[in-house]
């Protein structure tokens, strides 16, 4: 599988308010009570920013009975000989930031993740005890209000208050505890509609200051979701419990300025939660080792929302089987994660009704505990300083990205990765990198001149080739033959022309000849952005293909169809694969790959779904679906930036981002990866983009020489290499 992931990062918020039942990385004591039996085992992860997303340095992570560890630079850190036991309490502290506090099951027999998220405080102020205490967070509505004398100590103490956003996912990430709290007696599944926590300390030493006896704070106000119910269940956070305990009733107030929920005489300073149960349903199932059939524990199973606002989380018992809960009638991602794998996808299910379960089978292991086809590793290089593109070429060690305007190249000996080469200072609008058999690194690029190629010549320096020198060719595609000769294709709208049309390039010696190979009646051919918005692929026979999109209409809901192109040594050959219109459009497309002699392409349909299609030897196109939306998930979703590779089986690989944009909330990105054999599709969520950050043209699918598969993308500024290990 790929690590690290951050499941949920991605979650549409489509309820107004946010019903989440165990929170991505927050995990929860199971319904089957995996974990526990003595032992010790490991728990680790990756702490991040809530807003950025950036893993965090320096934060704090302990746990009763296993020790503190820091996080390092990347915001990894790992607690050793952790007493397994299904409630097990990790805190996570860093100065600046909201406490976290999680309950993780840990179990002996696999380490536990304990990946999270922490926010900046909010807002905070210093004031004497003996006078009264107010202090609000104008931008969100927050407010706390303390009479004099209303602390158990006397002097000047630091108040901090943060607000938590549930319409963010990210924040609820940051959600102490789990999202079960005992209400009648009977422990439920809340759904949140605002939290917030207050932390009050000594001004001198930052030593916890709390609440006299019998004193109460007077007022709170917990901002709440658009759609909230006009009196909630209040909620505090019993962080030496480390779960939810009701103590009151909220009413909600609106105003121009945003609903918020009133509390008065509230008994505790902690987390405070405004929460209601919902229906509930169960998805059940079991893992066992492959050969020996025998039951895997402690592996834990995440249940995201596809059209619901919800991340519920169980684990493995002693038998192997897990029992997670969900929203009753909804859909939902599942996925299995781990410390030494994660975020396994393997199916969108239908949740059944309340209190009904739905049985989701045997799910097999390795020996060694992960699971078939998993990664286990992330490189990251060069943070800080990239731009929004990156290509990957195999053999994989060679990588080409922008970096302040500049067109750069590295590659990597070992694990360690070289410096970075300038191939071309001039802005470089797209690009592709590829190895020919020789193992010489080919790039080609599309800059203010037109379109180029480059190349080190023998004594080590970048040679620049000019291919076209035309100035409006927005996108294009590259590939090495066998022999290692270059072709391009790539659309253009030269002088005088009132529309892009296709041209492709080879190179013979060192001369380049271009044809015209299709006249495109549109200057909208370039609606499709992506990997590349045309792709070029050979076959080992020296065929040469090339797929695309087009429009017939001045209109992107004119006529649009996905096409293909075919070179058999002698003539091009183009055929009409897919009339698109009134399906949506081809968006972010087009990746072409072949296995033999027979071609594939990954086509990404806006808001409609992620499909490949081959062609049989008979010459006749078939298409599988891969990934789709589900209707009405959202005011937009769609699958975008496909990029296809074969395997040495002949098997198609795609890397793809995914994303939706509930009404009213910021728009989701996921980085995915999907494999079928025999037709069967295998689907893994590898990472997560930033909240509101597109995907770039940087996500790029190579299969190694080992055959497995490695992914080059590109988010908030850092390139990241996911490969198999």
């Amino acid at each position: 599988m790929f690590k690290k992931i951050i499941l949920g990062v991605a979650l549409a918020v489509l309820l107004i308010s946010a019903i989440f039942y165990g929170c991505g990385k927050v995990v929860q004591e199971g319904a089957t009570g995996g974990g526990g039996g003595g032992g010790t085992s490991n728990v680790a992860g990756v702490v991040r920013d809530v807003t950025t997303n950036v893993p965090l340095a320096g934060v704090t992570v302990s746990s009763v009975g296993g020790g503190s560890a820091t996080t390092d630079i990347f915001g990894k850190f790992k607690l050793t000989n952790v007493p397994a036991g299904n409630n097990v309490v990790v805190k996570y502290v860093k100065a600046g930031y909201a406490y976290g506090q999680h309950n993780i099951m840990v179990s002996s027999a696999l380490p536990a993740d304990g990946s999270t998220y922490l926010k900046t405080v909010g807002t905070w102020g210093e004031f004497n005890s003996n006078s009264v205490i107010n202090l609000s967070d104008p931008s969100s509505g927050a407010l706390v209000n303390i009479p004099a004398g209303s602390l158990d100590f006397s002097g000047q103490v630091r108040v901090e208050l943060t607000p938590f956003d549930p319409t963010k996912v990210n924040e609820l990430q940051a959600f102490p505890g789990s999202f079960k709290a005992v209400v009648g007696g009977v422990e439920s599944l809340i759904e949140t509609f605002g939290f917030m926590t207050i932390v009050i300390t000594k001004a001198s030493d930052g030593s916890t200051v709390d609440l006299a006896p019998g004193k109460t704070i007077q007022e709170i106000r917990i901002p709440a979701t658009a759609n909230s119910p006009a009196t909630c269940p209040l909620f505090y956070f019993d962080t030496a419990a480390s779960t939810w305990k009701q103590i009151g009733t909220l009413t909600l107030v609106t105003s121009a300025q945003g609903n918020y929920y009133v509390g008065n005489n509230v008994a505790h300073t902690s987390y405070w939660n405004a929460d209601m149960v919902d229906d509930t349903a169960y998805l059940i199932g079991t893992f066992l080792y492959i050969g020996t059939r025998a039951p895997v524990e402690g592996v834990r199973v995440i249940a995201i929302g596809k059209n619901y606002a919800g991340v519920s989380v169980d684990y493995s018992d002693k038998f192997g089987r897990f029992k997670v809960p969900v929203k009753a009638n909804a859909y939902a991602d599942v996925f299995y994660s781990s410390e030494t794998y994660s975020g396994v996808f393997e199916q969108t299910v239908a949740t059944p009704g309340p209190g009904e379960t739905n049985d989701l089978g045997v799910r097999f292991f390795n020996s060694d505990g992960t699971y078939p086809f998993e990664s286990k590793e992330m490189s990251v290089f060069f943070p800080n300083n990239i731009t929004n593109r990156g290509s990957i070429a195999l053999a994989m060690q060679r990588n080409a990205f922008l970096v302040n305007g500049s067109l750069a190249y590295v590659e990597r000996n070992g694990s360690t990765w070289g410096n970075k080469e300038i191939i071309t200072a001039q802005l470089s609008f797209q690009f592709a990198a590829q190895a020919a058999p020789d193992g010489s690194i080919k790039v080609c690029y599309i800059d203010a001149a037109g379109i180029e190629f480059a190349e080190k010549d023998s004594g080590g320096n970048w040679a620049i080739s000019k291919i076209d020198t035309e100035p409006d060719i927005p996108y294009h595609s590259f590939a090495l033959d066998s022999s290692g000769k270059p072709h391009a294709v790539y659309f253009a709208r030269k002088d005088g022309e009132t529309q892009y049309n296709l041209y492709y390039a080879v190179r013979n010696g060192t001369t380049w000849t271009i044809t015209l190979l299709d006249v495109l009646n549109s200057d909208l051919a370039l609606i499709n952005a992506g990997v590349t918005g045309v792709s070029v692929a050979t076959s080992l026979s020296g065929k040469i293909g090339v797929a695309y999109s087009c429009f017939d209409k001045n209109n992107i809901y004119g006529e649009h169809y996905l096409k293909y192109a075919e070179f058999d040594g002698t003539n091009w050959t183009l055929s009409t694969i897919k009339n698109l219109s009134g399906v949506g459009f081809t968006f972010w497309t087009a990746s072409l790959a072949f296995s033999g002699d027979q071609p594939m392409i990954a086509a990404a349909v806006l808001s409609d779904s992620l499909r490949l299609y081959s062609r049989a030897s008979g010459g006749v196109w078939s298409d599988q679906l891969v990934e789709s939306s589900i209707p009405g998930e959202a005011s937009m979703a769609s699958i975008l930036l496909p990029s296809l590779a074969v395997d040495n089986s002949g098997n198609p690989n795609i890397a793809y981002a995914s994303f939706w944009q509930p009404s009213g909330s910021p728009v989701r990105y996921l980085l995915k990866y999907a494999y079928a054999s025999n037709s069967i599709w295998k689907k893994y969520l590898v990472n997560s983009f930033g909240e509101n950050e597109i995907p770039t043209t940087a996500i790029t699918l190579r299969i190694g020489s080992d055959n497995k598969p490695k992914i080059l993308w590109v988010s908030q500024g850092v390139v990241r290499l996911e490969e198999v290990q």
